[in-house]
């Protein structure tokens, strides 16, 4: 386990990331990874509003591995 801090920074970087690295379950966190980029791309070449999206899912990572760090 490293710094709840650091997990947290990696996760929202890399949603779901920092809680795997916690040791957090990881099909639900890598779907959250697969889901961020997903968005990430669409939001790229489709709409700017999916952007948005991964940055709501980014924040709900960086709380999420927070939390389960304690």
């Amino acid at each position: 386990m490293i710094n709840k801090y650091i997990a947290a920074i990696i996760s929202f970087i890399f949603p779901g990331i920092g809680e795997i690295i916690q040791g957090g379950e990881l099909p639900r966190n890598l779907g959250l990874f697969v889901l961020d980029l997903i968005f990430g791309i669409l939001g790229l070449y489709v709409s700017q509003y999916l952007l948005v999206v991964t940055l709501i899912i980014s924040l709900f990572a960086l709380y999420d591995t927070y939390k389960m760090s304690e």
